[in-house]
């Protein structure tokens, strides 16, 4: 019996044992994976502010401010422009723009879309003013005074024509005192200067009367000739390289527009409206027709000289921006 009961449980070892030991060599079952973590988006990179951006925002353009303009994508210097009583500034291209109510970025804005309208697929504009919020604007002092450059105006007092002399060094010991010249910008004609206004500072530094002495404004331009007045001086603005007040060589005897432009402005710039050069005479007891001259200049560079007038003290040169059309 005992021997019968054994005889069965080896058997059912026998039968047993195979699947057991291959149960024992089969490999590992590898572990589920975890499920990936969900896909996120990645998060964009902040923008950087573009250079149109910076521009000021906080203070509107005021009439007669002094701007700087120009387009980046052009690769030209900058220019300035004036804002005229009108509140509109004159520009290359489009003319006449409106900034009433504007601060410089709304107005380069503004000018921005206009200039991708016709003229550019993307256009950076940069305008800004020439002076900073300390300041009312600038004004520019040249000839007999000890230290002549532009100057800024204080907001917080008056400054008359004397008083910027004074703060400014004072005069040379050449000045003549009696006949300080003051022009100013016509708020009226963007652009064009009024007739030359006559200080006599030598009678308000004896007398103390400053009732006489002038309050400068913005864009004025004092000029202090010699005690031999063997130099004088005359103005040039719009498109040329290098506008400003410049002084009549004492070695030209008849200066002429061309050779105005030419030797002491830079020539014309490409925006030129050469075909029109106004010449205004200072002396305003001339004729009107006498006292603002137009001149054609667009046969200068091939050598046809139609006409050219001589330059006299105080008179003012005036380059327009060509318009184009497409």
């Amino acid at each position: 019996m005992k021997f019968m009961i054994m005889t069965r449980i080896i058997a059912l070892l026998v039968l047993l044992l195979p699947g057991w030991v291959a149960a024992q060599e089969a490999p590992a079952a590898a572990p589920a994976l975890s499920a990936a973590p969900p896909a996120t988006e990645a998060s964009p990179a902040a923008a950087s502010p573009s250079q149109m951006d910076l521009l000021d925002d906080q203070r509107q353009l005021l009439v007669g401010e002094t701007v700087t303009y120009s387009v980046i994508e052009e690769r030209e210097p900058a220019m300035g422009l004036v804002v005229g009583s009108d509140k509109k500034i004159d520009l290359p291209l489009l003319g006449k723009i409106s900034v009433d109510g504007l601060t410089c970025r709304q107005a380069a804005k503004k000018i921005q879309v206009e200039l991708e309208k016709d003229f550019f697929h993307h256009a950076t504009v940069i305008l800004k003013t020439g002076f900073t919020d300390s300041a009312r604007g600038t004004i520019s002092l040249w000839g007999e005074i000890r230290s002549p450059g532009t100057m800024s105006i204080p907001r917080d007092r008056v400054v008359t024509v004397v008083k910027a002399i004074m703060e400014r060094g004072g005069f040379t010991e050449n000045a003549n005192k009696k006949g300080v010249v003051l022009r100013r910008l016509d708020p009226a004609n963007p652009g064009e200067v009024l007739p030359a206004i006559i200080v006599d500072a030598a009678a308000i530094e004896s007398t103390g009367d400053f009732s006489k002495d002038i309050e400068i404004k913005n864009g004025d331009t004092i000029m202090i000739n010699s005690i031999s007045a063997s130099e004088a001086f005359f103005t040039i603005t719009g498109e040329v390289n290098n506008p400003g007040m410049k002084a009549i060589p004492t070695t030209v005897s008849n200066l002429t527009v061309r050779q105005a432009i030419q030797m002491q402005a830079g020539g014309f710039t490409k925006w030129a409206k050469t075909k029109s050069v106004l010449l205004i005479r200072a002396d305003d007891k001339l004729p009107p027709k006498e006292r603002r001259v137009t001149i054609d200049a667009s046969g200068w560079a091939e050598g046809t000289i139609k006409e050219d007038p001589l330059i006299r003290p105080g008179d003012t040169i005036k380059v327009d921006a060509k318009s184009i059309s497409f």
